[in-house]
């Protein structure tokens, strides 16, 4: 009876984790403006479902460091509290092997799964958000975007798109799989069009390389195979070429309006500010800390790209 108590409990952890990322699919975002009652079940069952089984000495002393030093220069500087905890909590969840890798350790297909269908239901939040001109390809891009959240940039999304067209050419090669892999390959079409309404040009771009990749493996080891899955990709081309002629003039356009979105030029900015002193270059600005960032038109922000 004691043996199966561990078991128990690891089965609630998992549980409560897969709550956590559900939760926050269907409820928060990627960069939440406020601490709300969706984010704080995701924090407390976060939590709970916590481990150490692979903790290690330096990954403990770089979050110890993190959440000391740039605290203190945030303190001292002054800087907004929520500016301040929206900086910690991504830093957080860069250590997130460190508590809950036990869990990719025992139920790496669950972790995967959380993640893809985290995509999927962003994808579809957005998708629900841009109904009114979904049907009319002609119309997207045009105003400022219905998705606030910015759901589309999550990486999420992105690798829901490329792991469904991936497993897609898996099973094509399985006997008997086919049919499987040609929905599985439709359904990347979900993220692809999010992604596409937001005009996220490296996204979409990753898309088609990745899908061309493909194409040449599977055509290079099982002929067969990677033919079928090129013409059924040409297939669903055709069928959505109205909406793909429009991607391409969403993001050539996007492209020549703002280039590269001044990438250059935030990071002159970000340079100029670290080598101010020794210690912005040594310590950073602490967690908060903002800076005006040409990317966005020169707005004060505590990101960059």
């Amino acid at each position: 009876m004691m043996d199966s108590v561990p078991d128990i409990w690891r089965n609630t952890q998992i549980t409560l984790f897969s709550m956590a990322i559900l939760i926050y699919a269907i409820f928060s975002s990627p960069t939440p403006d406020r601490f709300g009652f969706s984010e704080a079940l995701v924090a407390t069952f976060l939590f709970l479902s916590m481990g150490l089984s692979i903790a290690q000495k330096f990954s403990l002393f770089a979050l110890g460091y993190g959440l000391t030093i740039p605290l203190l220069i945030a303190m001292i500087s002054g800087y907004s509290f929520p500016e301040i905890i929206r900086d910690i909590i991504p830093f957080v969840f860069l250590f997130i092997p460190l508590f809950w890798g036990w869990i990719a350790n025992f139920r790496p297909s669950l972790v995967i799964f959380l993640v893809v269908m985290t995509g999927y239901i962003f994808s579809v939040r957005t998708l629900y958000l841009y109904q009114p001109v979904l049907l009319t390809p002609s119309l997207w891009g045009q105003g400022p975007p219905a998705d606030l959240l910015y759901l589309a940039n999550s990486p999420e999304v992105l690798f829901s798109a490329l792991i469904s067209i991936g497993y897609g050419a898996v099973m094509m090669c399985e006997k008997g799989g086919r049919i499987k892999a040609f929905l599985l390959i439709a359904l990347s079409i979900l993220p692809i069009t999010a992604m596409a309404l937001m005009t996220q040009r490296a996204g979409v771009g990753a898309v088609g390389l990745y899908s061309i990749l493909v194409a040449i493996i599977l055509i290079t080891r099982r002929p067969q195979a990677g033919f079928i899955f090129l013409g059924f990709l040409g297939g669903l081309g055709l069928i959505f070429w109205p909406m793909i002629e429009t991607i391409f003039y969403m993001l050539w356009q996007k492209t020549e309006l703002v280039g590269l979105n001044a990438r250059a030029e935030e990071w002159q900015a970000v340079l100029t500010l670290l080598f101010q002193n020794w210690a912005h270059l040594l310590l950073g600005i602490g967690w908060g800390g903002q800076f005006e960032n040409p990317a966005v038109g020169g707005l004060e922000v505590n990101y960059t790209h």
